[in-house]
């Protein structure tokens, strides 16, 4: 049963050495899935798909039920904006809280058959992929504007590059104005299953025949990072600091230029990057740090 699975959360401390080593600092949490991760000064805030939201002040050494909300098969991104947080249920309906999960507001969003797929705010534009429509609303969710294009069919990834927008579904990524109003595809050589789209400093980074790939113009060139003959599972990057998951955890601290190959830990998530540090999820019985001092 999914309510007794036990997470692992694994923290990534940014430096520029290497010290493999694991430690407990508690038992864990026990209660489903986590979702994602978020940090208001020493306030912690986890969602679990079947157990709620889970708060701590103590950097992870103890958790209080914060709501318990459940939040299974929601969609896998929750928004944190400015100590706001979005997210999107099953129904689906848009739920939004300003007091750090404590309670939610719900907005009902239009064609209620339809699955969603991914939720993304930038500009202040609330942007949601659905599996048969593309919306965007700008007023927090009240109204919303059907921006469904024949041509880009369910994106799976919404990210902002300068004042723009990137779209990607599996095979293909478009360049948007931040309305939606005029999309443009970016062309790859060799495209094939797109695992992640992100956007560092107006580079592009996203997944190729199962490679890490970037681009620093916008698409119109491409340079290949990492080569995997297993795909890309997980990616992120935060400063000089780049983590992948594949069929094990490879780290760079100097931008991709070189890596730190680890044993396979299973991690399930990369998350958020909270000053220097990275939250990676998996299926264990204890919360450990991982120091690279």
């Amino acid at each position: 049963m999914l309510n007794n699975l036990i997470i692992t959360i694994f923290i990534v401390l940014y430096s520029t050495s290497l010290m493999a080593q694991w430690s407990e600092i508690n038992d864990g949490l026990n209660r489903g899935n986590v979702n994602a991760l978020f940090s208001k000064d020493q306030e912690w805030v986890i969602s679990t798909k079947s157990g709620g939201f889970y708060k701590s002040i103590d950097l992870g050494a103890s958790w209080k039920i914060s709501n318990t909300k459940s939040l299974s098969w929601i969609i896998p991104n929750i928004i944190n904006s400015n100590d706001t947080l979005f997210y999107v249920d099953n129904f689906p309906n848009l739920n939004i809280s300003t007091d750090f999960s404590n309670s939610w507001v719900i907005k009902t969003i239009p064609f209620q058959s339809d699955n969603p797929y991914y939720l993304a705010y930038f500009y202040k534009n609330i942007y949601l992929s659905l599996k048969s429509h593309l919306l965007i609303s700008n007023d927090l969710g009240n109204s919303w504007i059907d921006k469904t294009n024949s041509n880009i069919s369910s994106p799976f990834f919404i990210e902002k590059i300068d004042s723009n927008i990137l779209l990607a579904n599996r095979n293909s990524i478009y360049l948007c104005d931040k309305n939606l109003n005029n999309c443009n595809p970016i062309y790859l050589n060799s495209l094939s299953y797109i695992s992640f789209l992100k956007v560092f400093d107006n580079d592009i980074y996203t997944s190729s025949s199962g490679n890490l790939i970037k681009s620093s113009n916008y698409g119109v060139d491409w340079d290949t990072i990492v080569k995997s003959k297993f795909g890309i599972n997980r990616f992120f990057k935060s400063e000089n600091l780049i983590v992948l998951v594949t069929d094990s955890l490879l780290i760079s601290i100097d931008n991709g230029n070189n890596w730190i190959n680890l044993p396979p830990l299973y991690p399930k998530h990369i998350i958020n990057s909270i000053k220097k540090l990275i939250i990676i999820f998996t299926f264990q019985l204890k919360v450990d740090y991982f120091n690279l001092n």
